[in-house]
């Protein structure tokens, strides 16, 4: 029912991190940060039990909100292509790319 739903996210709302992916729309990767600077970040010190993705770019446009737990998106990285990247221009963070496919097999 309608409520069961609305009180499950309700309680994964208060557990949740939210990330924006600007270039899913290119890539159609999902951007995940470990490292930033040689230090454990992201998915591997998160306390959150949910991770949810923004997907931005001219695809999605901010319309679209994938949400997955935690410990199966750590899973799935176990296979992705590791990359340095980041928002700064140094490429100070070590990224893993998850294909946005392999979030629905």
């Amino acid at each position: 029912t309608g409520g069961f739903g609305e009180h499950k996210l309700s309680e994964i709302i208060k557990k949740i991190e939210v990330k924006t992916d600007y270039k899913i729309s290119s890539t159609n990767n999902l951007a995940i940060e470990i490292t930033k600077n040689g230090k454990p970040s992201g998915i591997t010190t998160t306390i959150s039990d949910w991770w949810a993705f923004i997907l931005e770019g001219e695809k999605y446009q901010g319309e679209v909100i994938v949400m997955v737990k935690t410990d199966k998106l750590r899973g799935m990285l176990k296979e992705c292509t590791n990359v340095s990247g980041g928002y700064d221009s140094w490429g100070s963070s070590s990224i893993m790319l998850l294909p946005i496919t392999d979030l629905f097999k």
